[in-house]
């Protein structure tokens, strides 16, 4: 028996009992009777089938613009879950533990385009390209920087050393 009669046998035991199996032997390619459509199209798993949960598992590999740009108009089915604000919620809860938003918002809140804003900011800040050119001072501040306000040539930082210092842009670059 060769390599490709086994194929063709592991193919039929797999779908059941086939009536009828054509082989076309020029490309090896298997041409599929009307009742074996039937029986394939009744065991398909589709997406649009399968548990939300399971949707959701898939959906947080694809980026939420995508979702809710393009996914979202595949079925209704898709549609809802793109819509529902719940899906974004959790997805920003598994995400990124911790309160979101630091204070609770008085407004209503948009969480489809929180998560969009969420996503993209994680995203250009984690790539090593997107990263700014630092600066270093050896005069400047002896402990951490938590602030920088930059007003035209003139920067303003505040420290942990409980220190404000102003820069002129152009001394600190000399």
């Amino acid at each position: 028996t060769s390599t490709r009669d086994l194929n063709v046998i592991n193919s039929a035991s797999i779908m059941g009992s086939l009536a009828v199996m054509d082989t076309d032997p020029t490309t090896s390619k298997r041409s599929l009777s009307p009742q074996e459509m039937d029986t394939m199209q009744s065991t398909m798993i589709q997406l649009d089938t399968i548990p939300t949960e399971l949707l959701l598992h898939i959906l947080q590999f694809l980026e939420v613009r995508y979702i809710t740009q393009v996914v979202s108009r595949v079925c209704t089915y898709f549609n809802s879950i793109a819509k529902d604000e719940a899906t974004w919620k959790i997805r920003i809860a598994k995400r990124w533990p911790g309160q979101y938003p630091a204070i609770p918002p008085s407004h209503p809140f948009d969480w489809t385009m929180a998560c969009i804003a969420r996503e993209e900011e994680t995203k250009q800040w984690g790539e090593a390209t997107n990263i700014p050119p630092s600066i270093t001072c050896s005069n400047a501040h002896y402990s951490s920087v938590d602030c920088i306000k930059v007003m035209n040539r003139l920067v303003v930082s505040g420290s942990r050393d409980r220190g404000v210092n102003i820069w002129n842009v152009d001394q600190v670059l000399e």
